[in-house]
């Protein structure tokens, strides 16, 4: 199989970068597939595919061996193989999101980062996901779009979500 992606890569640096990626991380990437699809197979699947789109971002993964590069493997396989869960199933994930209302000028600067952090891990994947790749790894919408396979139109609304949501938390939170 690493020899199929190999022969999709054009410069020798980057099949370099690409394999120590596969070894490092493939076994990890199984695993979070299996978990989240529970078949066999359909893992095998989902980490082909997102070892496709990770050859499509070879240049954002500078680093092999830093916790970065590992949280934006995991990031992608499991987008991946959520969106086979749900396609297998046809279901999809509704999102309720209440009406309140926060304004975004609403100051935060009295709260901790480690606090600010806490409340993002706790967002609903599809919200964390979108919004990590977007400030973290800077990623372009269309790049979010791209390696998660939706809309650029969905990512701009997951992240208009993720943002109120975070408001309300963080805003909840500041009040108690």
């Amino acid at each position: 199989m690493l020899f199929l992606y190999m022969s999709l890569i054009d410069s020798d640096e980057n099949k370099d970068r690409f394999e120590k990626i596969y070894l490092k991380y493939r076994k990890h990437m199984k695993y979070i597939a299996l978990k989240i699809l529970g078949d066999e197979q359909l893992s095998e699947d989902a980490v082909h595919n997102a070892f496709l789109k990770i050859i499509n971002h070879l240049d954002k993964f500078e680093d092999i061996n830093c916790q970065e590069t590992k949280n934006l493997i995991v990031i992608i396989i499991r987008s991946v193989s959520i969106d086979m869960y749900r396609k297998r199933n046809r279901e999809f994930q509704n999102t309720d999101i209440s009406d309140v209302e926060i304004s975004a000028e609403t100051d935060f600067s009295h709260l901790q980062a480690e606090e600010i952090l806490k409340e993002v891990e706790s967002l609903p994947e599809i919200y964390k996901d979108v919004l990590l790749l977007k400030i973290e790894y800077n990623f372009k919408d269309r790049e979010i779009a791209q390696m998660l396979g939706i809309s650029v139109g969905t990512v701009s609304k997951r992240l208009e979500r993720a943002r109120k949501q975070l408001e309300k938390q963080l805003f909840k939170g500041a009040l108690q």
